[in-house]
């Protein structure tokens, strides 16, 4: 598989969140994957970041439910000093947003 299994576990929240945030289909907001350590299966962190409609996904607003077990944290991509934040797009994006769904 692309993905170890504790990493799909972390994803799970964030995939989640974009999925119900991206069925919304928002008029002025992007809905962003974000990624941290990619391919650590003990570090990997995802989050989902949401932008103006436009606007780059650093611009953005991360959303982390993960961080602080379940309650959520949100600031702006920039100022996380915990993170470096990467943005995940293409077929990467879509099997993260499938695997998600299964879990």
């Amino acid at each position: 598989t692309l993905f170890p299994y504790t990493t799909l576990f972390r994803s799970h929240w964030a995939g989640q969140i974009y999925v119900a945030l991206a069925d919304r289909r928002f008029k002025t907001l992007d809905i962003h994957w974000g990624l941290t350590n990619r391919g650590n299966k003990w570090r990997e962190h995802n989050v989902v970041v949401v932008s103006a409609h436009g606007r780059r996904f650093e611009d953005g607003i991360l959303l982390d439910a993960w961080r602080f077990g379940g309650r959520l944290l949100w600031m702006p991509v920039g100022k996380d000093a915990t993170y470096g934040w990467e943005e995940v797009g293409g077929v990467e994006l879509a099997y993260r947003i499938e695997a998600s769904k299964r879990l």
